[in-house]
């Protein structure tokens, strides 16, 4: 029992990481998509963001939290990936 528990564990933690590493954030998509927000843009408030912090404040958003509201319209709209992607984007920009 305790063999099979651990082959499961091992093949799950295997799927995980060869997921993570197969959805690799394209910052050059990032900045396709950016183009799109024109207010960030003008303000440059997103440039040099940390992608994690991004990624989270996104997903809080894309869960219908946060302010500003019209965020999680726009959040909503977005794919995991597309959210990885800006924020490769944004936190390569100093």
């Amino acid at each position: 029992m305790k063999r099979m528990l651990l082959a499961s564990c091992i093949i799950a933690l295997g799927l995980f990481v060869g997921l993570n590493i197969a959805s690799a954030a394209d910052p050059a998509a990032g900045k396709t998509l950016a183009k799109k927000c024109s207010c960030h843009n003008a303000k440059k408030n997103l440039d040099g963001m940390d992608a994690k912090k991004f990624t989270g404040l996104m997903m809080d958003y894309k869960g219908g939290k946060g302010e500003p509201k019209s965020m999680i319209g726009i959040a909503q709209k977005l794919s995991d990936a597309e959210i990885q992607d800006l924020a490769a984007h944004y936190s390569g920009l100093k």
